[in-house]
């Protein structure tokens, strides 16, 4: 049986770059505990985050870069944004609704690795509140 690695069901994988990947670090299991979707979710996130950006992918973006089903995702999301350990916005731009996910870097076990970075995060949430 042969099959065909380039046909694909889900459009939204198209969107993912072949160069691209995510990260699962040990305090995601060590120190917060996160298995199955929501260690892969917080991971896309982090990744997101480690970038200095936010996420903003609907979640069929979502969902097609961890393997998993739209449901799965979404209880994913509810259960990590109440558990603290990221921030969900909503921003309006040219009368469109977007979702931006971040990791809320309170949350974050302490480790020598973030340092640096939360240092950047910190600077530049300041600048943000006086644009």
């Amino acid at each position: 049986m042969l099959i065909n690695i380039n046909e694909n069901k889900n459009p939204a994988v198209s969107l993912i770059p072949n160069d691209s990947y995510i990260r699962i670090y040990g305090f995601m299991r060590n120190k917060m505990g996160l298995e199955k979707t929501e260690l892969l979710v917080y991971a896309l996130v982090y990744s997101y985050f480690r970038n200095g950006e936010s996420l903003t992918g609907t979640v069929d973006y979502i969902a097609a870069w961890v393997g998993c089903g739209r449901t799965a995702v979404s209880g994913a999301l509810t259960s990590l944004v109440s558990k603290g350990y990221i921030t969900k916005a909503q921003r309006c731009s040219r009368g469109l609704r977007y979702v931006e996910y971040n990791v809320n870097p309170d949350a974050l076990p302490d480790s020598s690795e973030h340092v640096g970075m939360l240092k950047l995060w910190r600077e530049d949430k300041r600048k943000r509140q006086y644009m």
